[in-house]
């Protein structure tokens, strides 16, 4: 069970780039849950593990890993799974994932029917879906504001994370032109 208060932050990312983002927002204490794929993790981790590949491609060959995800695509179902017991213990109110990709994540599809028998309140999901630097740059927004209700803080630092990063593409594009 979560030692965290009853109405606190509690956020459960499906993806690393999302636990990424959290980080950046100043968020990771925050975080109940990560997929096993985060290999930025905060310190201390996070107790719980939300998502698991459903195959070892560390034990696998570079076809192997090819046939597993064409298999998957092909016959409709996922290399992720969700661990329904992590997340009932878990108890996210807010769930980070994705819908762009079937093969690089668990897909927010996969959520939704769980949800009932998971928690005791529907947690707010957010389907991270940038395919720009813009977009990734409007969904550092859209964490903060699905945070919001519990920081009232963190749009204001999405907007400095948004603003640095704006920085750095200018610092690029300078440096690129000369």
């Amino acid at each position: 069970m979560s030692l965290r208060p009853a109405g606190s932050l509690r956020i459960a990312s499906l993806l690393p780039s999302a636990t990424e983002i959290v980080s950046a927002l100043s968020l990771s204490s925050s975080l109940c849950g990560v997929t096993h794929e985060c290999d930025l993790l905060p310190t201390p981790p996070p107790p719980t593990l939300t998502s698991t590949t459903m195959q070892n491609p560390h034990t696998m060959t570079q076809l192997q890993i090819h046939e597993e995800v064409w298999n998957s695509v092909k016959n409709g179902y996922s290399l992720y799974a969700l661990d329904a017991s992590q997340v009932s213990k878990a108890s996210p109110n807010v769930i980070l994932t994705q819908a762009l990709c079937e093969v690089c994540a668990l897909p927010s599809s996969s959520l939704s029917p769980s949800f009932p028998s998971l928690t005791s309140t529907v947690p707010k999901v957010i389907s991270l879906e940038p395919t720009t630097l813009s977009d990734v740059m409007k969904t550092i927004e859209a964490v903060a504001e699905a945070c919001e209700e519990y920081d009232g803080e963190v749009v204001e630092r999405a907007r400095a994370v948004v603003e640095g990063l704006k920085g750095d593409l200018d610092v690029i594009k300078r440096t690129v032109v000369e």
